[in-house]
């Protein structure tokens, strides 16, 4: 009976590891998949372990500089685009022109990256020369830091994120209903030089998926739908129409253009 069970905990186990995804970090990392899929939590939830793996290493610095009697490093910090219910600093423009710089080692998070700037946005030679060295240079510039973007599509984005990311994680879906716990079922993607998806899967995405567990938790420091105070305030579309089955066809056409 002993070796039955020992057995049975042997496959689960081999099971839980081939299954699993661990997920690759660089200096910059993006988080991509379809609307509410759960690339903001997945996102956030590795760019705040990587800050507290950031945050311990520099207390226990700080001790040792202490003992030595030696400067203190800069303490990281946790940067956001979006509010978040735990420390951090608000992401500005003068931070992404290179105005002002980020405190060495720390983690920056950005929700929807190609709202910052998207693939049209390349008109401004300032624009791209700035994002351009700000991407590429983070590593450097922080001192070993990362960052974490996350997006609808890849190549949605400007051009100056596409050219740093040649691998990134796309969401095929989630399991939301497994109590404490979110399963992220990803698949690592890579990027060409030319900005092309490369790995177009001839068979079926499920079948290479993996999947990466995030504590719910996470959910009680951002607003999953933080983007709707910008429509909160407007009028309902609620006007009900309901015509007969002889009578479906449809006569009007939405066209955006007409008011131009």
């Amino acid at each position: 009976m002993f070796i039955v069970i020992l057995i049975l905990v042997l496959f689960i186990v081999y099971l839980f590891l081939k299954g699993r995804k661990v997920p690759k970090l660089g200096d910059v990392t993006c988080i991509t998949g379809g609307v509410k899929t759960g690339k903001s939590t997945l996102a956030l939830h590795l760019a705040r372990r990587k800050y507290k793996s950031n945050l311990l290493k520099w207390r226990i610095v700080c001790v040792i500089k202490k003992i030595l009697r030696k400067p203190l490093p800069e303490k990281p910090l946790f940067y956001s685009n979006i509010r978040l219910a735990f420390d951090y600093v608000p992401v500005t423009e003068r931070i992404f022109m290179r105005d002002e710089r980020l405190a060495y080692k720390s983690v920056m998070y950005v929700q929807e990256s190609s709202l910052i700037a998207d693939s049209m946005d390349w008109k401004s030679k300032e624009l791209n020369e700035n994002l351009k060295l700000f991407n590429k240079l983070y590593g450097h510039e922080t001192h070993g830091g990362s960052l974490f973007y996350d997006t609808q599509t890849m190549s949605d984005n400007h051009y100056s994120i596409k050219r740093v990311m040649n691998s990134y994680l796309w969401i095929h879906h989630a399991v939301k209903w497994i109590p404490f716990v979110y399963l992220c079922h990803v698949r690592e993607m890579f990027f060409s030089s030319d900005g092309e998806m490369v790995n177009i899967a001839k068979d079926d995405p499920e079948d290479t998926l993996k999947w990466i567990i995030v504590p719910k938790k996470i959910w009680k420091y951002f607003d999953c739908y933080t983007y709707s105070v910008f429509t909160d305030h407007l009028p309902i579309a609620n006007t009900l129409r309901k015509y007969s089955r002889k009578n479906l066809k449809t006569d009007y056409i939405v066209n955006l253009k007409r008011g131009k």
